[in-house]
């Protein structure tokens, strides 16, 4: 149960970080005339650079110049007059609150349904995820057995050989493989299959 807290905690903590700066109020619009500004006068030194080299005619220049300088002037006086960005408040608010509710929402879920009061269970106690079921195994065991009493049996080997594949016994289905092989010879399919086993066997 601890451990649910503690996570309900962090993720708290990380939305209010990312909600943070949506509650700011920023001023956009000096912002975005000292960017403009910056720009024309990139391109006024650009300009003058073209001019020097002769890539521009001078009554051109001027022309140029003359509008540049006018945007400039442009861009300060709408700097200081410019409306204030869009108030993202309301809206970090309700993300804020619906990441804050997620985490929450999910723990009071657990502690009404789940079984937060019993212990972990040891690693020891638990079953492989891969483990085969007895009955299963038992199958196995009686198809081997038989093959051994049919060995002519070249259905019953594939099906061996499979299920020794599919239970991760690869050296005992490659055996079988081997045995299916030699009953079908001329088996492009029942070869492959072999060579694949011997692979993963090794």
């Amino acid at each position: 149960m601890s451990a649910w807290v503690a996570v309900a905690a962090l993720a708290a903590a990380a939305a209010a970080a990312l909600a943070l700066p949506l509650l700011r109020r920023p001023r956009a619009g000096a912002a975005r005339a000292d960017f403009d500004i910056a720009v024309f006068r990139r391109q006024l030194a650009e300009l003058d650079s073209d001019a020097a080299r002769g890539a521009i005619a001078e009554p051109e220049a001027r022309a140029a110049r003359a509008e540049i300088q006018r945007r400039i002037l442009a861009a300060a006086d709408s700097g200081g007059a410019a409306p204030e960005a869009p108030d993202n408040r309301g809206r970090a608010g309700a993300l804020c609150a619906a990441a804050l509710g997620a985490p929450l929402l999910s723990l009071a879920i657990y502690a009404a349904i789940g079984s937060p009061h019993l212990p972990d269970r040891p690693l020891a106690g638990r079953a492989a995820p891969d483990a085969m079921p007895a009955d299963v195994a038992a199958a196995i065991d009686r198809l081997a057995d038989r093959l051994r009493e049919e060995p002519g049996d070249l259905g019953g080997w594939l099906l061996l050989a499979r299920s020794y594949a599919a239970t991760g016994r690869h050296d005992a289905a490659a055996d079988a493989w081997a045995n299916a092989a030699a009953l079908a010879p001329g088996d492009a399919d029942i070869a492959a299959a072999h060579g694949e086993a011997l692979v993963h066997a090794a």
